[in-house]
């Protein structure tokens, strides 16, 4: 869908922020999935926020709907799962702006690319997308790399996934 936008914001490399302009990623919507809010709630909520031209997780607050810790948990996930959701789409076109300062007071995630890119591929894509991702490699012998930094990346294996990796000594191929 040509319609979807995501600006997602980098700071040292690593995603911190993400807009959309999908409905179902707005926080209104998250908290109506998640039982935090009712439709009721969700409607006056933004009507206030409105009139009093503020956010609409501040309104939240203020008319004691949600707590302070529910409103940051409920926003980093949002943005982790705006994020996320990028590895389900099969096409798409993106631009690199680089600016100079974010916006204050955004809700901040502080995710590895490494564990996104885990997390994404392993929730999100389809296997014959990471299929086709990984054909042109197939027939090579992956090993662990030489620079030692490379393999200190955050990154949050599954104990499956620690054997895989155990096993990647430049002996067997990614096919096999």
């Amino acid at each position: 869908n040509n319609d979807i936008k995501k600006v997602i914001y980098i700071r040292n490399g690593y995603p911190i922020f993400v807009r959309s302009n999908l409905v179902r990623e707005f926080l209104g919507q998250i908290l109506l999935r998640t039982g935090l809010l009712n439709q009721e709630n969700l409607d006056k909520s933004l009507e206030v926020a409105k009139e009093n031209n503020q956010r609409h997780g501040m309104a939240l607050i203020e008319m004691g709907l949600i707590t302070p810790q529910q409103l940051n948990d409920t926003l980093r996930n949002q943005v982790l799962d705006k994020i996320l959701d990028l590895f389900s789409w099969e096409k798409g076109i993106y631009r690199f702006v680089q600016a100079r300062e974010f916006k204050a007071n955004v809700t901040s995630i502080e995710v590895s690319p490494a564990n996104i890119i885990l997390q994404g591929l392993r929730d999100q894509a389809r296997r014959e997308q990471v299929l086709k991702i990984l054909e042109p490699l197939l027939d090579t012998y992956p090993q662990k790399a030489a620079n030692p930094l490379s393999r200190f990346q955050e990154i949050q294996l599954s104990v499956t996934e620690q054997r895989i990796l155990a096993r990647f000594q430049g002996e067997i191929s990614l096919r096999a």
